[in-house]
């Protein structure tokens, strides 16, 4: 009988071994998908800001070009953009053009895939779309969308209203689109 004694210990010491390290299997588990699952939200944040610091540097690059920066005998005034400048810019840029305008392709390593556009407030309201580069289809989903403040300097003022140059408030609306 003690023989026998001893083989069921033996079971019941071996059935409790086995019972523990399912548990400690079963917990490791959950604590790998539970890091995953934190690590994945974390990368999913870290690209969407990531995305939007692009947008942001691609607003600063334009605003400091010196095709549509306003100057005074010379002295680049800070955040205004001359809108004589940006009109002649949009038309070099031009999107009927996509891919083939030199132009294009100068400014596409500055601006990537995105849309520039220039937003008039007051006085008047109107919208210029200086840079737009759209991914085709439906390819690119995510966009990032970044505004800047601008002045916008009308050098030649409105003639039919007889009104001479004027400063305008606006701002600067950039769209970065990314996969």
């Amino acid at each position: 009988m003690n023989g026998e004694a001893m083989g069921k210990k033996a079971q019941i010491r071996m059935s409790e071994s086995i019972a523990i390290m399912i548990v400690f299997f079963v917990l490791l588990v959950f604590g790998i998908v539970f890091y995953s699952q934190i690590e994945r939200r974390n990368i999913g944040v870290a690209i969407s800001s990531s995305q939007d610091l692009k947008a942001v540097e691609v607003a600063q690059v334009f605003s400091f070009l010196p095709e549509v920066q306003c100057t005074k005998e010379n002295i680049v005034i800070n955040n205004c953009f001359d809108l004589m400048k940006l009109e002649s810019l949009r038309h070099w840029v031009d999107p009927d053009n996509a891919g083939t305008n030199p132009v294009e392709q100068y400014y596409y390593p500055m601006f990537l895939m995105s849309k520039l556009t220039v937003r008039q407030i007051y006085p008047d309201a109107g919208e210029m779309v200086i840079y737009d580069l759209e991914p085709p289809g439906g390819e690119w989903t995510k966009s990032a969308a970044t505004q800047i403040p601008v002045s916008l300097y009308n050098a030649t003022g409105d003639p039919v209203a007889g009104r001479p140059p004027f400063y305008a408030f606006g701002y600067l609306e950039v769209e970065v689109f990314s996969k």
